[in-house]
């Protein structure tokens, strides 16, 4: 979960929108101004997905939010670690929930496979 610790996220929605609208990297879906930027969940590498949205080391065409490339505030980032065991499916399922109670400004709803 990345939360925008500023007092104006409607002013961060604007910035990503307006980033976004330059096409040079890869970033998600806008929803509507939130304090909580974006739920996501990673089975492959947390570090990397973070390094990603934070701008650090990512690919122009990796869907994320690039903070580093847009947004000069501060942020708060929590992280849920859950049995590695877990199954894909599940893991989905919790983090739809999330999100669809935190109602984050950016991201699409759902796996990659949908």
């Amino acid at each position: 979960i990345i939360e925008d610790m500023s007092d104006d996220n409607a002013a961060t929605f604007r910035q990503l929108s307006d980033y976004k609208v330059t096409k040079q990297r890869a970033c998600p879906k806008l929803n509507a101004a939130s304090s909580v930027m974006y739920v996501g969940s990673s089975t492959t590498g947390v570090k990397k997905r973070i390094e990603q949205h934070l701008g650090i080391k990512s690919s122009k065409d990796t869907y994320a939010l690039h903070l580093s490339h847009w947004f000069k505030g501060e942020t708060k980032i929590t992280i849920k670690i859950y049995d590695e065991s877990l199954e894909n499916e599940v893991l989905q399922i919790i983090e739809d929930a999330l999100s669809h109670e935190l109602k984050p400004a950016f991201g699409k709803q759902g796996g990659n496979n949908k």
